[in-house]
């Protein structure tokens, strides 16, 4: 794989592979444009709508990927990537998890190591099904390619985050944010449980003296929000608020069902 020195972005002295800052721009305009041509600034509640919206935006750049594959496809190519995976693991499993990073090393890697190796697993998939039958050796005018084939990869991670959030995790409480131009990201999604609805439960527990936990702002560390968003899709504050309304509905039922002993308990 082509790669220049100013395409690395260096952790504990482990070079990642990085796309320019210019094909990162012009290719998230190109994303972001594709998504505004159909779907309108703003916030999206309803299920069926987020799926199609990341459904619309995911077909967009899975489209991209494969018509860039077949450019980009070689077995030095597909070297590098898993070579670069390996670098990437090794970040994760002997410095990161064994709290080796320095603090401005941890911030880069919180944002960057989910999305940088799940992009990876999917360039190397779609490099296997496109490599040509003879050996092919790009040049360095192919580096602008294999940018482009980064950028869509990476943002089809995110977009997958994004997606299990909708599909598995949250489907009836995700909330869609399409985001005024030129923001980066352009489009997010969060855990928007009704306050009506734990409003309700707040009262119901109270007179029935039980303590309310309380998660409003509960924290303000934007590194260990980060932590949690690019692991599991949400925000801690959101994963609180589901505790929050998975204790109280747990607690309402079982006095419920203390004061009428003819439920099954």
């Amino acid at each position: 794989m082509i790669l220049h020195e100013s395409n690395y972005s260096v952790i504990s002295g482990i070079k990642l592979f990085r796309p320019s800052v210019f094909c990162e721009k012009r290719m998230r305009s190109k994303l972001e444009k594709h998504l505004r041509e159909r779907y309108s600034q703003g916030r999206y509640e309803d299920k069926n709508d987020i799926s199609a919206i990341l459904r619309y935006q995911f077909d967009f750049i899975d489209k991209l990927l494969n018509d860039l594959a077949p450019q980009v496809s070689s077995i030095d190519n597909l070297a590098s990537l898993l070579y670069q995976y390996d670098e990437a693991s090794k970040i994760e499993m002997d410095l990161s998890r064994s709290g080796k990073l320095s603090d401005t090393e941890k911030i880069v890697w919180t944002k960057l190591g989910p999305i940088f190796r799940r992009a990876i697993k999917y360039m190397a998939e779609i490099m296997v099904q496109n490599l040509p039958e003879k050996r092919q050796i790009y040049d360095t005018n192919d580096l602008s390619k294999i940018e482009e084939f980064w950028v869509c990869a990476e943002n089809l991670a995110q977009l997958y985050q994004l997606c299990d959030q909708s599909y598995y995790l949250f489907p009836e409480d995700t909330v869609l944010e399409i985001l005024p131009p030129n923001h980066n990201p352009y489009i997010t999604t969060s855990i928007g449980t009704s306050q009506l609805k734990v409003l309700d439960i707040q009262k119901r527990m109270r007179g029935e003296d039980i303590p309310i936990f309380e998660v409003e702002n509960y924290t303000k560390d934007e590194d260990l929000e980060l932590v949690f968003k690019n692991s599991i899709g949400v925000t801690l504050n959101d994963a609180l608020k589901i505790i929050q309304i998975l204790i109280s509905e747990a607690a309402h039922i079982r006095q419920t069902q203390l004061s009428d002993p003819t439920d099954p308990i």
